[in-house]
């Protein structure tokens, strides 16, 4: 056996821990493993936390938010629905770029104007409601969905 074996573990947010040592040092790792990837996970994203400018404008995504995580929606309407019905959903009225990132944070891609042209159509068929917020507009679902 070799005794400098090498395990390599990438975050979905491309962070990466890797592990080198002998077979018996390697297992005692694995059954912590989990415990180590938090500790990983929560020191890049303090430091990304404290690498973010001071002051940003109402108009930009709330990257400090932690979105929610939906089960595989079967469109972009579907998506849009399920985002907007999770407890995030209910809290506030959602702009589309919210909306968006919170879609690609779930690994849902679509292109910006998929994402509004889709908005349009949900609120032309009372699928939703538009509300302004300042400059701009969010969305939510209808008070008799809530």
């Amino acid at each position: 056996m070799d005794p400098n074996l090498s395990i390599r573990v990438r975050l979905p947010d491309g962070a990466e821990v890797e592990l080198r040592g002998d077979q018996a040092g390697i297992e005692r790792t694995l059954n912590e493993l989990q415990g180590i990837v938090s500790k990983v996970y929560s020191a890049f994203h303090e430091t990304k936390l404290s690498q973010l400018p001071a002051k940003r404008s109402d108009s930009d995504v709330d990257v400090l938010e932690g979105y929610p995580a939906i089960e595989r929606p079967s469109g972009s309407q579907d998506g849009i629905l399920k985002m907007l019905a999770t407890d995030w959903g209910k809290t506030k009225p959602r702009t589309w770029k919210e909306i968006h990132a919170g879609l690609s944070h779930n690994a849902v891609h679509l292109s910006e104007g998929s994402v509004t042209g889709a908005l349009t159509l949900m609120l032309q068929a009372g699928k939703l409601r538009r509300v302004k917020l300042g400059d701009t507009y969010a969305y939510t679902l209808p008070l008799s969905a809530r």
